[in-house]
């Protein structure tokens, strides 16, 4: 059969996309948003590494977008290839039911296409969303949403399937090799470079502009020095806490546009956009969104796990995208996506070029050429501190405490939301909360499993409080889902689950 692509734009989220394919049927219905890029042979949502004429997201070292092509040549399996996003931060989500499947880049616009129900007395979608910290042997690859009907989750793969819907999915390699500093550095340039082109080639329907985030901490630091190479001349940093401010070093590495704001802009919205974190599966405020009139329409470069992956000492190092001993629940590889579709803008983390090489990149960090670059302790990132000292600036002004200025609802009570979510989004709160009646016994019998589990973060968040210096061991917390998430992650779904109604 000769498949090929019907597509429908409709008033969603400008990079959202859903693809329904029928079995025996050879028109493949694709609803999208107005910035999804489209072609007779494939439709694309987001940026990589390669020509975009071309189209050939499936064969990128870096792919920062989501997709599906037709094959050139029809076989058994692999009429069409259907692409996730390489880096693990995004997630693609299908649905298969006798006669066919449904693809989404989006869990809430999979769900309303569907009409699918979800479980309100499941307590386990944060830890099946937040599972991606295990790594492709542990992470979760499904969300049972009833005794016979699942939606299966899909990362950092690609999938090849035919109009008999037989399905073969494998998992997306870099095809990256690194053997010292400036083979390792000058590949992510090259990978930046080519990324950049594809933003701004001029066959696109919409270009993109360029904007990066800084502090004073190792990852955004190195992250906007080399975003600053490709051209990118505007960047954004927190107000607060005032010894992690970016601008300083963001002029001196050269920026012209440089913007300030404080973290907590968001809690004065009237959109809901706690919203769209929680349902995104990061349950934390929605601080990012104080930037939202700026990184609208650009691609952001970010630092996201550089932390882990440019760690000198690191026990943890693998090739399997496992960091479930440096992450909890609460601190996921998940961002949130959903603002992202609605604001066409795209993410770029930067450390996760060739994460299915981090020993490659780990070995290089602790080879004799970065000695110079390592000054020892617990926050040592010699590969991003050479970045920067090359660029002039001075040791002592960065890389000197790990800093943070999110929001996380994760170890809140409910109570306690009140204080740090916007009034609109806790009145929506309060109101689902009303009429989502959960099993009263399985609410009390989860509570009591989660606290007698997760007691020690919450006896030393007293201890600090008090000023006190005992510490429980608190090492084997923050994996399992609490009782406030689930209920944010229900509430988000469904006020934003109302953006995709298309019917």
């Amino acid at each position: 059969m000769d498949m090929h692509f019907i597509y429908k734009q409709c008033r969603i989220p400008s990079l959202s996309w859903l693809a329904v394919i029928e079995k025996g049927n050879d028109d493949i219905i694709v609803y999208h948003g107005d910035k999804v890029e489209v072609s007779d042979k494939w439709f694309v949502s987001g940026i990589w590494d390669g020509d975009f004429q071309e189209g050939d997201f499936e064969k990128c070292h870096f792919a920062c977008c989501s997709g599906m092509k037709i094959s050139d040549t029809q076989t058994a399996v692999g009429g069409v290839k259907i692409v996730s996003t390489q880096h693990i931060s995004e997630q693609l989500f299908s649905y298969k039911d006798s006669n066919r499947w449904t693809f989404a880049n989006s869990l809430a616009f999979l769900i309303e296409f569907n009409q699918l129900p979800l479980d309100i007395n499941s307590y386990s979608y944060e830890e099946v969303l937040g599972s991606v910290l295990y790594g492709r042997e542990g992470w979760s690859k499904k969300i049972q949403i009833s005794k016979t009907s699942e939606i299966l989750i899909h990362r950092s793969c690609i999938l090849a399937i035919d109009e008999k819907l037989n399905c073969t999915e494998s998992s997306f390699d870099s095809n990256l090799h690194f053997i010292n500093f400036q083979d390792y550095i000058g590949k992510v340039r090259s990978i930046l470079s080519l990324l950049k082109n594809n933003a701004v080639d001029k066959n696109r329907k919409h270009r993109y502009g360029m904007i990066s985030t800084i502090s004073t901490g190792y990852d955004s630091l190195a992250v906007s020095a080399l975003a600053h190479e490709q051209g990118c001349n505007e960047v954004i940093t927190f107000k607060e806490p005032a010894h992690d401010r970016g601008d300083g070093i963001a002029l001196k590495l050269g920026f012209e546009k440089i913007y300030l704001r404080h973290s907590n802009e968001f809690y004065y919205n009237t959109k809901d956009l706690e919203a769209e974190a929680c349902c995104s599966g990061n349950m934390g405020g929605a601080n990012f969104s104080a930037f939202e009139d700026l990184t609208q329409g650009k691609i952001i470069f970010m630092g996201f796990r550089g932390d882990t992956i440019w760690d000198k000492i690191n026990p943890n190092v693998n090739d399997e995208f496992d960091f479930s001993k440096h992450g909890f629940l609460y601190d996921t590889c998940l961002h949130n996506y959903e603002f992202c579709y609605r604001t066409n803008s795209v993410i770029v983390p930067l450390p996760m070029i060739g994460l299915d090489r981090w020993s490659e990149v780990n070995r290089i960090s602790n080879s004799e050429e970065m000695k110079e670059w390592s000054v020892g302790g617990d926050y040592d990132r010699p590969i991003p501190r050479r970045i920067v000292e090359e660029k002039g600036i001075r040791r002592e002004v960065f890389g000197f405490k790990k800093q943070g200025a999110g929001t996380s609802y994760h170890f809140d009570t409910y109570n306690r939301l009140k204080g740090k979510m916007s009034k609109t989004s806790f009145l929506s709160l309060e109101e689902f909360k009303v009429h989502c009646r959960r099993n009263r016994i399985k609410k009390i019998c989860y509570s009591i499993a989660y606290y007698c589990k997760e007691w020690p973060t919450y006896a030393n968040y007293v201890l600090n409080k008090l000023r006190l210096h005992y510490h429980f061991d608190d090492k084997n917390t923050g994996k399992m889902a609490s009782p406030v998430s689930s209920l944010l992650f229900l509430w988000g779904l469904s006020v934003v689950r109302k953006r995709y109604n298309i019917r």
